[in-house]
């Protein structure tokens, strides 16, 4: 045996029984490393290095030093956190150029800790505007994965006092290699920025209040790695072709081809023009008098989607936009961009636009399978012709998305339009996908087309208030049957849209059909919307978060983590919330149905208030504020347990002012005194009052409350 092979050999016996070095970050309360970021690093690397100096200094009261590279004294530690693409990343194979968007790793090596990926330059809170990080963050992400995993961390809310850190006096580790990724392909949580100037916010507060919310679905990870553009896809196109090309849109019960007419247009009629409005008694077979196109009506028109010409011209658009795109990424990086990255090159958004399918041409209704019921539906046999703001109701859908039962299925129609799309498409891509919605009158699964797994359901089935098991089980047979034609999914509920600011209650019901649809075909999560009711929805809100980065847990368990947060008033804060779910849960379809005719115009996810009484009645309220007074009582002298449910009372306060107010306004409404409008202003002052001395706590969403109760309500000047 040659000397060369016996050291050799001795080298690889050294290498296998080398022992596993640890890093000391914190020891005995002081810090022992310190965080080294690139001398040249995008803004979201240095973002990561705050976040995790600002959390283990929460945690142990020790501040890690920050360094360049370049000027850390490697010789002043035994070893130091690396955070993004440094040159020592690099000198130990980690190559933060192979990860793909917003993945990264976290990984130990030697007695250095290496949390590196994939990073874009760009503001992270600016680029969450809309509900999700788009600047791809794998650094910042992989972070938060440390954080979470090896330091107990967890957010439950926005600001500080949402934060749960553990506090700890060493922190130490080792043997770490670890993997970092999004779940999903693309997450969100909508955004509905409402600050009506200063009327809903006593100071500059907002934009602080909207900043740290998009911060709270930074650490929960919602992000595009790749983006679907799920919105409505045709908003402009009556704008770019109304004119030229009406055989796009769809055809109405006349015949013609238009946006629907404006609201009150048939009451109008009947009273000006009351002999052309009995032309119309028996049906609409001769063509309506020309009205005037509203632009709410012309973003809502919707297409006919079987004209192959407009397959044409949505590929054609889809087209111009990536060689625009093309040119920009060249001229930025060089090189072609993946089919997998961010850009919008890999995916066409065909999502018809908010309203229930409407053409009635023979080539749409063709794709439509037989079903007596187009005969007897009234819209279909062209005995009714709504106005913009009867759609929904025309076509027996109800509002946010689903149908009563008695409407014919459009399923079959859009989903042969998805493919028809996709098929053209593929000229220019051949992996193209397609991305649709199931939504009203196309909600239940097709019966005769079977699609592939790049058509992406955007499935909006899930209901609003009330959440009944008999209303979730219809959700999720239609879900699954989607599922079953081949396609892929996205999960892209309205529930949240539903309660106001009232402690109702969706954790459990939402939170186990997220993780079905996880386990079934689910790509993509589209929540509508974050109304941010932190104090009083707070559970809801946190389960939906967390499951977006641990789709393995069970609701219970994410329910335990939130509960654990309130230390020792964690089983009467578990009591408090157990009774808004009861109070969510008692309420049947039917019993709701009879208040939304009790109440005209209410239980809608922007009149919801107008109800909320006769679900939060006085003895529930009652009830509630026992609960809390009990949980606050339990808190006892833990400073910071008390302190959290004193955030969750504040939002139970303004609740209660909330139903106060309204039951004042319905009292003046009944009866017009000067008392009663003197009661019902001196509350709406109390309740403006209130809100502002608790603003800056980021109990809820002031402007987002105030927008609803300004223009559905008139409450506010």
């Amino acid at each position: 045996m040659s000397k060369i092979f016996i050291l050799s050999l001795m080298s690889m016996v050294a290498v296998f029984v080398q022992p596993v070095l640890a890093l000391d970050i914190i020891q005995a309360g002081k810090a022992t490393s310190a965080v080294v970021v690139p001398d040249q690093h995008p803004s979201s690397v240095m973002m990561a290095a705050k976040e995790l100096q600002n959390t283990v200094f929460k945690a142990t009261n020790a501040r890690l030093p920050i360094y360049l590279e370049s000027q850390v004294d490697q010789q002043a530690y035994a070893g130091l956190i690396y955070l993004g693409d440094c040159q020592k990343t690099q000198a130990v194979g980690i190559d933060a150029q192979a990860f793909g968007r917003f993945e990264g790793v976290v990984k130990t090596a030697g007695n250095n800790l290496f949390i590196v990926g994939h990073d874009e330059e760009g503001d992270v809170i600016e680029s969450c505007l809309m509900g999700a990080v788009t600047i791809s963050s794998g650094t910042l992400f992989s972070v938060y994965d440390f954080l979470e995993n090896d330091m107990g961390v967890r957010w439950l809310w926005p600001g500080e006092l949402g934060e749960y850190i553990p506090t700890q006096s060493a922190i130490n580790v080792s043997g770490l290699d670890r993997s970092t990724k999004p779940t999903l392909k693309h997450s969100m949580f909508r955004l509905t920025k409402r600050n009506i100037k200063n009327d809903a916010w006593d100071s500059t507060y907002s934009a602080e209040f909207y900043d740290a919310q998009r911060l709270w679905l930074a650490r929960q990870r919602f992000s595009m790695p790749v983006n679907m553009e799920i919105q409505h896809s045709f908003q402009s196109y009556w704008k770019w072709y109304g004119k030229n090309h009406p055989e796009f849109f769809n055809q109405l019960p006349d015949g013609s081809r238009r946006p629907l007419p404006p609201k009150d247009f048939w009451e109008d009629m009947e009273k000006n023009d009351p002999e052309t409005f009995g032309q119309y008694a028996n049906g609409f077979n001769q063509k309506v008098p020309d009205y005037p196109i509203s632009d709410y009506a012309a973003v809502n028109v919707t297409l006919c989607v079987s004209n192959p010409d407009l397959h044409e011209q949505i590929v054609n658009n889809y087209w111009k936009l990536y060689q625009g795109y093309l040119e920009r990424y060249r001229e930025k990086h060089g090189t072609d961009p993946k089919l997998d990255t961010y850009a919008r090159q890999n995916t066409i958004a065909v999502c018809e636009n908010d309203t229930p399918g409407m053409c009635t041409c023979d080539q749409c209704r063709a794709w439509d399978p037989a079903d007596p019921v187009f005969d007897e539906h009234p819209y279909w046999s062209k005995k009714i012709f709504p106005d913009v703001s009867e759609r929904f109701s025309a076509l027996a859908a109800v509002d946010g998305g689903g149908t009563d039962g008695k409407t014919p299925s459009l399923s079959d129609r859009y989903a042969k339009f998805y493919l028809a799309v996709q098929k053209k498409a593929q000229k220019y891509n051949p992996d193209i996908n397609v991305f649709g919605y199931a939504y009203v009158n196309y909600m239940e699964p097709p019966t005769n087309v079977k699609l592939n797994d790049r058509v992406i359901i955007s499935f909006v089935g899930w209901p609003m208030f009330p959440y009944t098991q008999t209303q979730m089980d219809k959700a999720r047979n239609f879900w699954d049957g989607w599922r079953a034609t081949g396609a892929s999914m996205c999960l892209r509920p309205n529930s949240p849209h539903s309660g106001h600011n009232l402690p109702i209650y969706y954790a459990r019901k939402l939170g186990n059909e997220y993780i079905h649809g996880y386990k079934n075909g689910m790509i993509a999560v589209d929540y509508d919307s974050l109304h941010g009711q932190w104090s009083t929805q707070g559970p809801s809100l946190y389960v939906l978060g967390r499951l977006n980065v641990r789709p393995d847990m069970s609701v219970d368990e994410i329910l335990d983590e939130y509960y654990d947060a309130f230390g020792p008033a964690k089983a009467a804060v578990k009591d408090y919330f157990d009774h808004w779910e009861k109070v969510s849960d008692a309420v049947t379809d039917e019993q709701f149905a009879q208040y939304k005719k009790e109440r005209p115009g209410g239980g809608t996810w922007r009149r919801w208030l107008k109800l909320a009484d006769l679900v939060f009645t006085q003895d529930v309220m009652a009830e509630g504020r026992r609960l809390i007074d009990a949980a606050i009582a339990a808190a006892d002298d833990d400073a910071v347990a008390k302190q959290r449910v004193e955030f969750l009372e504040k939002g139970f306060v303004d609740a209660d002012m909330t139903l106060r107010v309204l039951l004042a306004q319905m009292a003046h409404d009944e009866n017009a005194t000067d008392e009663n409008l003197k009661k019902f202003d001196d509350l709406k002052d109390q309740l403006r009052a209130y809100r502002h001395s608790v603003e800056r706590d980021n109990i809820s969403d002031m402007g987002y409350s105030f927008y609803l109760e300004k223009y559905m309500y008139k409450w506010w000047d």
